[in-house]
């Protein structure tokens, strides 16, 4: 059932012609009907979180941000969880409500802690290290992009909080 939801509501978000909305009208309905009927399960979080990046890849931030406050409330454990809370940070970062995203990022690192997502963690390190620039604080930022240089030393990751960190802090 997801599957074919999926795939229909792929190709009404993709379409070029028309308004984007309008396009995704019937599939948005059937994930919303899919995601009531199988509440508190992959499917349900996954149907909302589609929706969410839907609305997030058309920069219509504040819909989206709805969409992943759902899929936070669909969770059923806290990797879904966590990767619920990165894509709202992510949107309420985009509509410049910075303090919104930084609680949202910091529940991510808090929640990782415990589910084990290390990738996560990184990115929202950096990610709380962007904010924390956005905002005007670059000490916060710094320690954030200096946290990723230890949490993950000789990646491509600890590269990118290097060139961040000294950009920071011109």
């Amino acid at each position: 059932e997801l599957y074919t939801v999926r795939r229909d509501f792929s190709a009404a978000s993709l379409k070029k012609d028309g308004d984007f909305e309008k396009n995704i009208e019937a599939t948005k309905k059937s994930l919303l009907e899919l995601s009531q009927k199988h509440a508190k399960t992959y499917a349900a979080y996954d149907a909302i979180m589609m929706l969410g990046d839907a609305y997030y890849d058309h920069q219509k931030f504040e819909k989206a941000s709805e969409y992943y406050r759902d899929a936070i409330r669909q969770s059923s454990n806290k990797t879904y969880e966590s990767f619920a809370r990165h894509s709202l940070g992510y949107a309420l970062e985009s509509m410049k409500k910075y303090d919104e995203a930084v609680s949202e990022f910091d529940r991510v690192l808090s929640l990782g802690q415990s589910s084990g997502l290390k990738a996560l963690r990184g990115d929202a390190l950096l990610s709380l290290g962007r904010v924390y620039e956005q905002k005007g604080d670059k000490t916060k930022a710094a320690q954030n992009y200096s946290q990723v240089m230890t949490d993950f030393p000789n990646t491509s990751l600890s590269k990118l909080a290097e060139s961040l960190k000294a950009k920071a802090s011109r």
